[in-house]
This record gives C-alpha cells, sequence and structure tokens, in this order.
C-alpha cells in the first residue's frame, strides 16, 4: 500500500472517529437541554420507563458547586460538541487539543460513574435520561480511546 493510500485511509479513519463524537456530543446536549428545560419551567420529567426521574433530579446528588447536573451536562455536551466540530474542520488542531479533549471527556466519564453509583445504590431510583447521559459519555469515552490508537 502507497503512503497516500494509507495517509487517506487514516485521515478517514480519524474523520469517523470525530462524526462519531460529534453526534454523541448532540446527542448529550439533547438530554441535558431537555432536563434544563423541565427544570426551569419547573416541570415534571416523565420517565419513560418504570424509573423516577423526580426523584433523582430532586435529591441533593442533583447540583455540583450549587450549580445543577443539567446544566453542567448541557455546558459540557455543548463543549465537546464546539470541540468535536472544530477538529473536524482543522483536524491538524487534534494534537494540539488532544490533552484536553482527553481531560475533559475523562472528567465526563468519571462523574457519570459516580453519578450513576449515587442513583442506583444511594438513592436507589433510576432515572432512563441520566443513564442516557451517563452511556453517552461511555460512548465519548471510548471514541476518545479508539482515536487515540
Amino acid at each position: 500500500m502507497s503512503w497516500r493510500v494509507r495517509k487517506y485511509f487514516c485521515h478517514r479513519k480519524i474523520m469517523n472517529y470525530l462524526i462519531a463524537f460529534c453526534l454523541l456530543a448532540f446527542l448529550g446536549g439533547v438530554d441535558s437541554f431537555y432536563l434544563f428545560y423541565k427544570s426551569r419551567r419547573g416541570q415534571p420529567v416523565a420517565c419513560p420507563l418504570r424509573g423516577e426521574c423526580q426523584a433523582v433530579l430532586a435529591s441533593r446528588w442533583n447540583k455540583f458547586w450549587g450549580i445543577k447536573n443539567e446544566v453542567w451536562g448541557l455546558s459540557y455536551y455543548s463543549f465537546l460538541f464546539f470541540l468535536g466540530c472544530l477538529l473536524l474542520i482543522i483536524p491538524q488542531g487534534t494534537k494540539l487539543l488532544w490533552p484536553w479533549l482527553m481531560f475533559f471527556v475523562s472528567g465526563g466519564f468519571l462523574y457519570s460513574v459516580f453519578l450513576t453509583y449515587i442513583q442506583l445504590i444511594r438513592i436507589k431510583e433510576t432515572c432512563v435520561f441520566c443513564f442516557l447521559s451517563a452511556t453517552v459519555s461511555v460512548l465519548l469515552f471510548v471514541n476518545v480511546l479508539l482515536l487515540d490508537r
């Protein structure tokens, strides 16, 4: 295989991971926006499965440094979406932005694992939207690890 063909496939692989990254960040942003919107309106969140979203969202664990988790989530996913789009436009910036990307995605992953533990062990209630956000965080983390290879 010539170096040009190899370079094309390498570039294509990175672009595919970045597109998946942006789509995941967008999905997480939509999920967080829904929770933020319901919270701002003072409306209960309708849990589509047998979970109890309101119990989870009304718990003392729904704030970090006095800011609700849905605000953190919306900021986090918006930032990652922006960063992913920036890397799609300027793929040469991947090496420069890589430490920041890994830092934020790892932090989001660890915080999601912590909040999932809180839901299941401490609160003993589940929220589908919270699990969706945690799943997106795990997939973003795996995506970034695969992008690094």
